[in-house]
């Protein structure tokens, strides 16, 4: 069995003004859509962007979600033949509605950690 590791960075949680002037969820969207090695899609409001690679996943809040704007990218990754799911989070909501988008993909994670160590098994 091969060890699989969740490693969590926060860019910005739910600091006053997070979000507010500098804009940096608009900025990242706006950055990767200049990319042609991203594909796009619309996940239930959800912009969903995945890097050419596969491995790496931004996934952006809708307008309607309690956390927006904010987005959260994921990125798997080897390391001494271990498995790492990476998490960076850029929320300009409240603490307490940030808590919850990073709690919700957390629970994500483990699942994505759980399916990469099932098929490691076999």
């Amino acid at each position: 069995m091969r060890a699989v590791l969740i490693a969590i960075s926060l860019a910005c949680f739910g600091a006053s003004n997070c979000g507010a002037a500098d804009k940096p969820v608009d900025r990242a969207l706006a950055s990767l859509r200049s990319r042609n090695d991203v594909a796009f899609t619309d996940r239930g409001g959800w912009i969903v962007v995945t890097e050419a690679n596969g491995l790496t996943i931004w996934s952006f809040t809708p307008a309607t979600h309690p956390a927006n704007p904010a987005y959260v990218k994921r990125w798997l990754y080897q390391k001494g033949g271990a498995w790492y799911v990476g998490m960076q989070t850029q929320c300009g909501a409240p603490k307490s509605v940030c808590d919850a988008l990073v709690a919700e993909f957390t629970l994500l994670n483990e699942q994505m950690r759980k399916s990469i160590e099932a098929s490691h098994e076999r």
